[in-house]
């Protein structure tokens, strides 16, 4: 019998050394991976501390109320007064507590609030580098389209052409007078000599040579007729 129980020793040492061997050899069975958390988003992050922080305030304003009337019960004295006080004190402590948890979760939601800030200015930058790049490859399009010598080449034939208007408008707006051709200090000189034989017919009483002679013993206005054999009988003098 013991040599019995021997032998089954011997052999379930085997078998588990060659079990063991066999993992060592192959490798141990990969442990289960653990269930991927659930990312939470900004977002929801905000929303989730404005309802815990909605929830305090709440908590907050039934302690109050809590408060005032405890505050009536401990005015009305007697018996009451004293389970009002113990009432009254762990009512302070709650409102203490949920105070803290307030102040804790607010500095939270502001850390968030900054980030959220953060990351939607870098979205806004980001679009914004994406226009500039999209507007760019755009002008480079437009300015491969266009030649630069075909430019200048528009140009110089628009001062030309414009150059050509001119010189027509000019052509069309000449000045054929004949007086063109007269020379204007020999007008000047004549000017002046008629002005001082006018000057000098005004000293002297006597009209100018080109005005008809006043004739003796006529009526004022009366002229001398000029001698000729045409003329009427009661015109000659």
């Amino acid at each position: 019998l013991q040599c019995a129980v021997g032998l089954q020793s011997v052999r379930a040492f085997k078998g588990g050394h060659r079990v063991a061997g066999m993992r060592n050899f192959f490798g141990a069975a990969p442990k289960p991976k653990a269930a991927p958390q659930p990312q939470v988003s900004l977002d929801e992050g905000l929303g989730k501390l404005d309802q815990s922080i909605q929830a305090i305030d709440e908590k907050l304003a039934q302690c109050e109320q809590d408060l005032q009337k405890l505050k009536q019960e401990m005015a009305r004295g007697g018996s009451a007064k004293s389970s009002a006080t113990q009432k009254a004190m762990l009512v302070l402590k709650r409102k203490k507590m949920l105070e803290q948890q307030r102040a804790n979760l607010g500095g939270t939601q502001f850390n968030l609030e900054q980030v959220q800030f953060t990351q939607q200015s870098m979205q806004t930058t980001a679009l914004t580098v994406q226009a500039l790049e999209t507007a760019v490859t755009a002008q480079k399009q437009q300015m491969a389209e266009i030649d630069i010598d075909k430019v200048a080449e528009l140009q110089d034939e628009m001062a030309d052409l414009m150059l050509d208007a001119n010189e027509i408008n000019d052509m069309m707006s000449r000045n054929y007078n004949i007086g063109n051709g007269l020379d204007d200090a020999d007008l000047d000189a004549e000017l002046q000599q008629l002005q001082d034989e006018v000057a000098l017919d005004q000293l002297s009483g006597v009209g100018p040579s080109y005005l008809p002679t006043a004739v003796p013993g006529a009526a004022p206005g009366e002229v001398a007729a000029e001698s000729d054999p045409s003329a009427p009988a009661y015109m000659v003098s």
